[in-house]
């Protein structure tokens, strides 16, 4: 049998996969309005390598982790209204849609494909996500006020205040292979759109003496444009996001140079300065700024 389309008017009380490795598709849940089996309490699965579709919604009473790690070609996973407590997909899984219910513990890695998205991140103790663009890891955190655990090394954010980066500091971690570790691990880029001084100082002070990583910021030149962003974590020779900013990096060279070299705009120090690179031929490239009187050449 490689279909179960479902069982839920069944109301089974366990259900074990275990054994079924040809199946590809089980539904235990019904998307109707009100449905609910309070009678499943136990499912077992296994190496069901073929399996792509899950579904165990409406099922409050089946209170346990779902390892799914072996689960290799699941597309689907259906969990609202179940009263799953954490879900480990396999590493790399051709997951689509996963519309999941407010788990304790998530373990999401290299989900490439994965498009559709849903949980509520009220219940979360212990999150592992990384490489899984359509987990929104921000609402995730900031809704988990019991969060304990947790390893992001690739997160790409934009908040409002400093508030969650402050609260994940005192956080223990997981390492690369998901045994626990003494720090939180965050990574990636983190925009703020307003923080304080105090705030910014223990920040700091947190990243450098416990390793919580801020964005390591790049600026580099595309064909066309200068750009600023962060570089994708397995490959520095790709972006992982970035923006333009060609204007913005000109005035900032500007400027730089003008205070720096010039001593500002009233030339303490000099009124034209600049770098200068040596090319292998010998010949020089000479970036300089000039401070002149309108009219004057």
């Amino acid at each position: 049998m490689v279909e179960i389309s479902s069982i839920a008017g069944l109301y089974c009380q366990f259900i074990d996969l275990q054994g079924a490795r040809r199946l590809r598709s089980f539904a235990a849940g019904a998307e109707a309005d009100g449905y609910t089996n309070k009678n499943l309490t136990s499912i077992s699965v296994g190496a069901n390598t073929l399996l792509e579709y899950l579904d165990l919604r409406g099922t409050p009473e089946l209170k346990q982790a779902l390892d799914l790690s072996a689960l290799t070609s699941l597309k689907t996973l259906l969990l609202t209204g179940s009263g799953i407590t954490g879900v480990t997909f396999a590493l790399g899984a051709p997951v689509e849609t996963a519309k999941l219910c407010p788990l304790n513990s998530l373990i999401a890695r290299q989900l490439s494909h994965l498009t559709a998205f849903a949980m509520d991140g009220s219940n979360l103790r212990t999150i592992w996500v990384e490489d899984a663009a359509a987990i929104d890891t921000y609402a995730l955190v900031s809704a988990a006020a019991s969060l304990s655990r947790g390893r992001l090394p690739d997160v790409s954010w934009s908040m409002n205040d400093a508030d969650v980066l402050l609260r994940l500091k005192d956080l223990a971690g997981l390492d690369e292979t998901g045994n626990p570790a003494t720090e939180f691990v965050l990574k990636g880029a983190a925009h703020i759109a307003v923080v304080s001084q105090a705030e910014l100082t223990t920040t700091r002070s947190r990243t450098e003496s416990r390793r919580l990583t801020m964005a390591e910021y790049h600026v580099g030149c595309g064909a066309f444009a200068i750009y600023a962003g962060t570089l994708n974590s397995r490959n520095k020779n790709l972006w992982q996001n970035k923006t333009e900013c060609t204007d913005e990096a000109i005035c900032a060279v500007r400027d730089y140079i003008v205070q720096e070299c010039l001593g500002g705009l009233n030339c303490e120090k000099a009124t034209s300065g600049g770098y200068e690179w040596t090319l292998k031929d010998g010949r020089v490239v000479e970036l300089r700024v000039t401070v002149k009187d309108r009219g004057k050449q």
